[in-house]
């Protein structure tokens, strides 16, 4: 009874927040639709978090429980022993941690330390971390903490859509929204994971960069993105760099021609810097590509996960340029029909193809009305396109690749949609869903 008196209560506080505050709402769209997607989450997160527990029930070894299941661990030492929870919170290298009272908790947390990756940054400790920090007020009500997760997502989601908003109030907004409650976007980004975070991250971060004032919120905004996408994922931050690099050099030059070509340039640079520095120093990006790779694969085994795909080496350049094309292939286009072992593999091709014809028929209305791309437009699909093929070469397991490309598919859609002029396709119901710009 408590618990469902707790999840209750914060059901309704984020819905009377996002109903009462206007900067809680999407600017393209009616608030009835902000509501409802938050509220679309909060079903997406706890169906994920049910089929999790009572289809697969091996709740230690699942993402969607392994943090929290942590986080209980680190909470418990917030109760017994405020001082070890400080330390643990706070420090991530410390000899401290060799003594028995800080081994009896890190004993206990299975996911604390990663075993099969070399990325600069512990992936998994923000997570549990701000989990065992929110059971302080959640009273360890694991719905409470999808519906805070559910929150963080559409915060990102919000800041991102609404920066764009500002910048092009006439564009093509209702064609955008189907981005936002594709399946795997909800429910992988509503869940007790780090993709609510990672969302969160990218969202402040874009939103500095589009509105491109240089005042301390906007900083402030970047910088705490930054810090957020380098938490979780920083490979992230790799793929969206040089896109936003080349955005920053042409913003104040709004009447260059030939941008996209620009575009290109700076990513061709930039893989020639990399080249040169991988065969010219110790630092060979390659091979750490190549380690993270072969590290996802040790992974896939180690778990014996299904759907498994063979992966083209990427040791080098030349193999890095074979790969490319068959990972966005990877990325865009799979899992095939034939492919799917279950009903949430079969879920998720649907959704695949569907989004595939989708971007196949925004392309063509491009061409059709002969839009140039815009800088801002660029800015989105190249930070897209470099994601999609770094996690398509480097992805082995067809449910993670759907998991990981969900958080730039509404990036992905928005660059399209601002390639679009103004068309009335859908004029009917433009009405119902969006605000009057």
């Amino acid at each position: 009874m408590v618990s469902i008196i707790f999840t209750a209560f914060y059901w309704f506080l984020f819905n009377g927040l996002i109903y009462r505050f206007e900067n809680l709402q999407f600017l393209a769209y009616k608030r009835w639709v902000s509501l409802a997607l938050f509220n679309a989450k909060c079903l997406a997160g706890i169906g994920l978090w049910l089929v999790y527990t009572f289809y697969y029930t091996q709740t230690e070894q699942n993402d969607v429980h392994k943090f929290y299941n942590d986080a209980v661990v680190l909470h418990e030492a917030a109760l017994e022993s405020p001082g070890i929870f400080f330390d643990l919170m706070t420090t991530n290298q410390s000899n401290k941690f060799e003594k028995d009272e800080y081994r009896y908790y890190l004993d206990k947390m299975k996911n604390w330390n990663r075993h099969f990756d070399e990325a600069p940054v512990n992936e998994n400790r923000l997570v549990i971390r701000a989990n065992a920090l929110l059971m302080l007020v959640t009273n360890k009500f694991y719905v409470v903490h999808i519906l805070v997760m559910c929150f963080l997502a559409y915060i990102g989601w919000l800041l991102f859509y609404n920066a764009l908003y500002r910048q092009y109030p006439a564009t093509n907004w209702l064609l955008a929204l189907p981005a936002l409650f594709l399946p795997s976007v909800l429910c992988w980004s509503s869940a007790v994971l780090k993709e609510p975070f990672l969302v969160l991250g990218m969202g402040l971060l874009f939103n500095g960069l589009l509105v491109f004032q240089f005042t301390l919120k906007n900083v402030l905004k970047v910088v705490f993105g930054i810090w957020l996408i380098v938490q979780i994922k920083f490979y992230v931050l790799m793929c969206i760099a040089p896109a936003a690099f080349a955005f920053v050099l042409y913003a104040s030059r709004s009447g260059f021609r030939f941008v996209a070509i620009k575009y290109m340039t700076i990513v061709v640079l930039c893989v020639t810097l990399v080249t040169l520095v991988s065969y010219t120093t110790s630092v060979n990006a390659f091979q750490i590509l190549a380690n993270k790779q072969e590290h996802t694969i040790k992974e896939a085994r180690y778990f014996n996960a299904g759907s498994v795909v063979e992966l083209n080496p990427v040791s080098n350049l030349h193999e890095l340029l074979v790969a490319t094309p068959l990972g966005l292939r990877n990325v865009l286009a799979r899992p095939y029909p034939w492919e799917s072992k279950n009903l949430m593999m079969l879920i998720s091709s649907a959704e695949t193809h569907v989004f595939l014809f989708y971007c196949i028929w925004l392309a063509y209305l491009s061409i059709k009305y002969r839009k140039v791309p815009d800088n801002t437009a660029l800015l989105l699909f190249a930070a897209a396109m470099l994601y999609f093929v770094l996690i398509g070469i480097s992805t082995p397991v067809l449910g993670n690749l759907v998991r990981y490309k969900s958080v730039m598919l509404p990036v992905f859609i928005a660059s399209l949609i601002l390639a679009l002029p103004k068309v009335r396709l859908l004029q009917r119901y433009e009405l119902l869903f969006l605000q009057k710009p």
